[in-house]
């Protein structure tokens, strides 16, 4: 009787809310299978990208549900507790169903209003393309194994071309769609993998309307935009300052007026830094005495672990990190989303080139300095 009198009471509220109040939501979660009791959270990313909760419900006869409000729509995430994965819901105005699946999170279903099912449309076309690269992947390495070098070859030809499919397709759906939340989304997508020119996002922002460019992702894709902008190749690199190891500031205006400066962003806990430092300290050794200098930003967040890693990887120029890992400030400000990550500037501040590692940054230099191997 008691679970008859529950689920009669559930249809009621989601009858309530199929006319619901201005800017609320209605968020109803089938968790089939989940025994009562089970914590189910309700979180967003802040702007540092780490999650918060915003709301909590305990599962009772399989179903959570959430209630709220949000004046522009927001990506949230549905989290239960003791399951790995999330599963992500636009929070607006409506009623909106979650088919939740304990054993396959990553497959669960969301519907019921504009932006989910957008959604819903545009991740089920993106997971059509990472099986074909899966399968790629996996006939890559059947083909290393046996060193056939002529599949290699084609795979790789492949791989490309699927890639390519992937940002085209991307690319379309923002065209195709600038007054949708998630064409947002996709267009900071296409900003932090730096899959299209900068001219071209920004064009494309700006078609955005004013109210979803108020939204916490509106935002933070106008800020990295504005960013972009401001490091761009050709621009007076931006200022900054930040802690040595010692504790002293240093600022980049301190350090430009030699020839060459490089900076370099990278940690400690990143392994392709760590394999690039080699590198990087053959250049400084080669070409220090005739003009090149680096600045080391590190997005770590333990001191102790950043020294070590300088000693270590015999890093002997000028080092400093606000220990804040991503949500280091400068980092923000030159819209650094993938470490090693490098700007070369002259001996006036200008950004000359940016992102070249190995034998491409070092042919830079020496292009720079005016030397030959």
């Amino acid at each position: 009787m008691k679970k008859l009198i529950i689920l009669a009471a559930s249809v009621l509220i989601v009858l309530g809310c199929s006319k619901t109040e201005k800017d609320s939501y209605f968020v109803n979660v089938s968790l089939k299978g989940m025994v009562d009791g089970k914590k189910v959270f309700l979180k967003k990313l802040d702007t540092n990208n780490r999650f918060v909760n915003v709301d909590t419900s305990a599962v009772e006869f399989e179903s959570v549900f959430f209630e709220g409000k949000s004046v522009t729509p927001e990506l949230h995430y549905i989290v239960v507790d003791g399951i790995k994965g999330n599963i992500p819901v636009v929070l607006e105005e409506g009623s909106i169903a979650v088919e939740a699946y304990k054993d396959s999170i990553a497959l669960s279903k969301v519907s019921g209003s504009v932006s989910n099912d957008e959604f819903s449309s545009y991740l089920g076309e993106t997971r059509k393309l990472f099986k074909e690269l899966e399968m790629l992947r996996n006939s890559f390495s059947a083909a290393t194994q046996r060193q056939d070098m002529n599949a290699i070859s084609e795979i790789r030809q492949s791989f490309k071309e699927v890639q390519d499919k992937g940002k085209q397709f991307d690319l379309d759906f923002v065209e195709k769609n600038t007054n949708s939340y998630i064409a947002l989304l996709v267009l900071e997508r296409i900003l932090d993998t730096k899959s299209q020119p900068t001219k071209l996002l920004k064009e494309l922002y700006a078609k955005v309307p004013e109210n979803l460019k108020a939204s916490q992702n509106g935002k933070s894709l106008g800020d990295k935009l504005a960013a972009l902008g401001a490091t761009d190749v050709g621009m007076i690199a931006p200022n900054f300052t930040g802690k040595t190891p010692e504790g002293t500031d240093i600022a980049l205006n301190d350090v430009i007026g030699e020839k060459v400066t490089v900076v370099d962003f990278w940690a400690s806990w990143c392994k392709p830094c760590r394999v690039e430092n080699p590198s990087i300290v053959a250049m400084y050794n080669k070409y220090h005495d005739q003009g090149l200098n680096i600045l080391g930003v590190s997005l770590d967040n333990s001191q102790d672990k950043w020294i070590k890693a300088i000693e270590e990887d015999k890093l002997e120029w000028s080092h400093i990190s606000n220990l804040q890992s991503w949500r280091d400030p400068i980092a923000k400000k030159y819209n650094v989303s993938a470490i090693p990550q490098t700007f070369i500037l002259d001996e006036n501040g200008a950004i000359v080139a940016k992102d070249l590692r190995g034998e491409a940054l070092q042919q830079k230099v020496r292009e720079l300095l005016g030397v030959t191997e």
